[in-house]
């Protein structure tokens, strides 16, 4: 299909006229295809299947074409056609026998549906078209009152919404399975690698160095998801980084703000013999300030610094030769399942106003809520000392972007 913009183009009378105009011709009945095709939808006993299969054989076909201004190009996809089916099934006048589970036939599709059908539902499982469902059927039916069968049928027996559930529960499962075939013990072992593997790599670890200040932890309760491409990197580095922010805590260093003694600050810290810059402190800091002779300044003590990357102290730094340094000892790292009390606190999250229970999405009794939360989620403690070496006149952070007054509101 072709439109046009009117003022453009003569085209648009002759293109709005076959799509919504009946007529005469030569003792010949023409119907438009709107109105024909919103006779069939009334009944719409096309097969999910049967479609699918006839819109993929014609797909290369199926490009819209508006021109306005400029021209746009829209391709029809599989999803975008199985959404436009369900629409139209749903505003149906034939469901009250139709058996939903026939749409599930062929697995391929069960994804798409599920998507779908989540966004028909509110929070309480009332069946709500969406503002595109209502676009679609609306361009074929011209009447005030949409899904009104589909409608009358989620009130009384809740057939769609109990086949979308269902998919949901399958999904769920799924999920559940993989999470409960993570073992505590393997996992904690991983996590406990991880770390200190993190450690030994991190930029002036030193392991000789006394450790006198007291441990210090983490107890995290949270929930796996291994179904997730990136749940190890996300999980064991969720802990790594908290170590490093822990210890980015008790390192000692001067600030330099961006005030009306920034230019001088930075000339009286040229004075000082800094082994280690960050990337942007060694190529950058030049650009910061206004006198040329600072510039060149900068840029000549700048070819001395050794480039530096740390997790700890991150930002625009300056480091002294042994102006910095850290050690940092695990002392326990264990990872186990929720005691009872624990459980019957962490049931409550999911428990709604009216008493139900959803576990993402998913509606369920009680016991079931309480078999999920045993294996899907899990008690993270560790455990770790660190002492930190360092001081103001041998760590410097520069913040060439905010005052004093103004870095403060921002923290």
């Amino acid at each position: 299909v072709a439109l046009f913009n009117s003022e453009r183009s003569g085209c648009s009378t002759a293109t709005e006229y076959s799509i919504i105009e009946d007529g005469i011709d030569e003792q010949t009945k023409i119907i438009s295809w709107k109105d024909l095709f919103g006779y069939v939808a009334s009944g719409f006993s096309v097969s999910l299947d049967e479609f699918v299969n006839l819109f993929e054989k014609n797909i290369t076909s199926l490009e819209y074409y508006l021109f306005t201004n400029s021209a746009r190009w829209i391709f029809f996809d599989t999803g975008y056609a199985i959404d436009w089916f369900l629409s139209h099934l749903l505003n149906s006048h034939d469901l009250f026998h139709f058996d939903f589970t026939n749409l599930i036939s062929d697995s391929t599709y069960k994804h798409r549906i599920k998507n779908f059908g989540e966004k028909c539902f509110n929070d309480d499982g009332e069946f709500t078209p969406t503002k595109s469902m209502l676009e679609t059927v609306k361009f074929y039916d011209d009447s005030s009152k949409v899904f009104q069968a589909i409608g009358i049928i989620e009130k009384n027996d809740h057939r769609f919404f109990n086949l979308i559930n269902e998919l949901k529960r399958k999904d769920l499962d799924e999920d559940v399975a993989k999470a409960s075939d993570l073992k505590n013990d393997e996992l904690s072992l991983k996590l406990k690698a991880h770390i200190e593997n993190k450690l030994s790599k991190e930029w002036h670890f030193n392991n000789s160095i006394e450790i006198t200040n007291p441990s210090r932890a983490f107890c995290v309760c949270m929930e796996k998801f291994p179904e997730a491409i990136n749940f190890d990197d996300v999980f064991f580095n969720m802990f790594s980084d908290g170590i490093f922010n822990d210890i980015n805590k008790f390192v000692d260093c001067q600030k330099i703000y961006k005030d009306e003694n920034f230019e001088q600050n930075i000339s009286d810290l040229l004075s000082t013999k800094f082994s280690f810059a960050t990337d942007w402190i060694k190529n950058g800091l030049q650009f910061f300030v206004t006198s040329e002779d600072l510039k060149k300044k900068i840029i000549d003590t700048a070819i001395l610094w050794e480039s530096f990357s740390s997790n700890i102290i991150n930002g625009e730094m300056l480091v002294t030769e042994n102006g910095f340094s850290f050690n940092c000892i695990l002392n326990n790292v264990e990872i186990r399942s929720l005691t009872k009390e624990e459980l019957e606190k962490k049931v409550k999250d999911y428990q709604r106003a009216d008493g139900q229970y959803v576990f993402e999405g998913v509606f369920l009794p009680q016991e079931e809520i309480i078999k999920i939360i045993q294996k899907k989620f899990m008690v993270v403690t560790v455990v770790f000392q660190h002492q930190v070496i360092s001081s103001k006149k041998d760590v410097v952070k520069i913040i060439p972007y905010f005052s004093e007054h103004n870095a403060k509101e921002t923290e």
